[in-house]
């Protein structure tokens, strides 16, 4: 039992030791924790080590595929605008409400902001193969007059 007054349990304690301790070997973990009046062993500190990384890179792949995704979408989007265009002043408002879903949903920040960076990428691309003298940081703002929400003059990148 820990030593204060809030009782945590020993995966809690576990998990904030190697927080602030990432590279701190099973057998001095263990110690620590049994100082603070944890049974522990290094056993159990090597499998719970192992679990947090695990699911570490399950976040990471999520993360992975969801980018993925949205990028699968912005291309889509841009397809279609190829093959039946609409004027961008409708166009791109649809494109943003699409891509604001990734950030109302509670994803990840990178996700949305990796999606965005793509969104910004292939329309860029589209304004040069139209105006090949045009300037990515036209085409961007070009694109950020045309958005409806916070993204209209906000867009980090």
């Amino acid at each position: 039992m820990p030593d204060n007054d809030t009782p945590i349990s020993k995966a809690q304690a576990l998990k904030e030791f190697l927080a602030e301790h990432p590279d701190a070997s099973p057998k001095a973990v263990g110690e620590a924790l049994v100082a603070q009046g944890f049974e522990v062993s290094s056993a159990f500190v090597s499998t719970v080590r192992a679990k947090l990384e695990s699911a570490r890179r399950s976040d990471d792949s999520v993360n992975d595929v969801l980018i993925t995704l949205g990028k699968a979408q912005v291309d889509a989007m841009f397809r279609r605008q190829d093959d039946y265009p609409v004027d961008d002043s409708e166009f791109l408002p649809l494109v943003e409400a699409a891509l604001n879903a990734f950030e109302t949903t509670g994803m990840d920040e990178e996700v949305a902001e990796a999606v965005w960076e793509h969104a910004f990428h292939v329309y860029d691309q589209a304004c040069k193969e139209a105006v090949p003298e045009s300037t990515t940081a036209d085409n961007k703002r070009l694109m950020q007059s045309y958005l409806l929400g916070k993204c209209h003059k906000s867009r980090k990148r």
